[in-house]
């Protein structure tokens, strides 16, 4: 399971990672069971997975998904490790300066949510997600809109996300990757298929990334989001080894 993050490469890991000749993909990349369906039975859950008679006909034997926002949803580790507690979690954090700009240029050019200037969203953030804490959505399922597509800053706030996973889950059962090494060296997918005890003779096609780095006029969110980040995630590197 590839629970996060978004805008981190996660769907660029996915596509390689369903290539291996001994992994099967699931119905769709994303299922939202622990976020948005866990109140559907957990033979919905299993129903976009490849069933027992595939997987043995098919000589394969590993199967999964990838769900960027089970990362940042605080229930979701805890379901999680109630359906399917011996489950394989890959966790890829992109330099959270260059996340959090992503996602503000997404949900603007891509999904139309955000209307705001870059700098007037980033700096208007906090109010936006107290708004979204007094929703009832909100109180029963830890989500709202604002919190779903507002949430530039907050998400890049890993070591509190990666703390509610590893309370639930084992350290032989996580790996945290940094998303910039994953595009600059080729071969670290061989790194990733033995965390997942995939044979590593198979040598995983390329495939292409489209999250950019090139957006207009971010220098002054740039430099206010360093300084946003540069205190909040001095536990990073203690918790993943690595830091930007």
């Amino acid at each position: 399971m590839i629970v996060g993050t978004q805008k981190g490469g996660t769907t660029y890991l996915y596509k390689r990672l369903v290539q291996h000749p001994k992994v099967l993909s699931a119905e769709k990349k994303e299922i939202h069971y622990f976020d948005d369906y866990y109140n559907k039975s957990t033979n919905w859950y299993r129903s976009h997975f490849p069933t027992k008679m595939q997987m043995k006909i098919n000589n394969q034997y590993i199967t999964g998904e990838a769900t960027p926002y089970y990362l940042y949803d605080k229930l979701s580790p805890k379901r999680i490790a109630s359906i399917v507690p011996n489950v394989k979690i890959i966790i890829l954090l992109r330099n959270p300066v260059k996340r959090a700009i992503s996602h503000y240029w997404y949900e603007k050019k891509s999904l139309k949510n955000e209307h705001l200037p870059l700098m007037e969203a980033l700096k208007k953030e906090e109010e936006r997600l107290a708004r979204g804490r007094k929703k009832k959505e909100f109180e029963n399922r830890y989500k709202s809109f604002e919190y779903k597509h507002f949430s530039y800053k907050h998400r890049g706030l890993y070591q509190e996300q990666i703390k509610r996973y590893k309370k639930y889950f084992s350290s032989s059962q996580l790996m945290f990757i940094k998303s910039e090494r994953m595009f600059s060296d080729n071969n670290y997918i061989q790194k990733i298929f033995g965390f997942l005890d995939l044979p590593r003779t198979y040598t995983s096609k390329k495939v292409v990334y489209k999250n950019s780095n090139n957006y207009p006029n971010v220098k002054k969110a740039e430099r206010y989001l360093k300084s946003y980040f540069q205190d909040k995630n001095t536990e990073l590197k203690k918790i993943v080894g690595f830091d930007w």
